[in-house]
């Protein structure tokens, strides 16, 4: 595992290096559901499966009376759109309300972004 990537635990609090690395993990095959997660190794705390800590992406819009003046992000392939609903003609206004539907109905951790 590339030590700069701390791992979790899921069972308890414990953060960090975990003690025993994927390949050594006593009986691997027996702890993991076919298509989960490949844990990062075990934890020293609890013994429980640890897994890498997944980077968030964090994304910052900056509004001026009531202008989009810059998007900034965390990670550098978020690519923004300003989509402007009130100059939109009707077909293109509601295909955008139901791609948000569908977006929002999903199992995703999707989050809205009002401004």
């Amino acid at each position: 595992m590339n030590k700069d990537m701390n791992s979790h635990c899921d069972n308890c609090d414990w953060k960090g290096e975990p003690k025993i690395k994927l390949g050594d993990i006593p009986d691997l095959n027996e702890r993991l559901d076919e298509g989960s997660v490949v844990p990062s190794g075990e934890c020293p705390e609890c013994g429980a499966l640890c897994y890498v800590d997944q980077p968030t992406t964090e994304i910052k819009i900056v509004v001026r009376g009531g202008v989009l003046q810059a998007v900034y992000s965390t990670d550098k392939t978020v690519d923004a759109e300003l989509i402007d609903l009130d100059n939109q003609d009707d077909e293109t206004a509601a295909a955008i309300r139901d791609a948000r539907a569908e977006a929002l109905a999903t199992d995703v951790n999707f989050a809205e972004i009002a401004f």
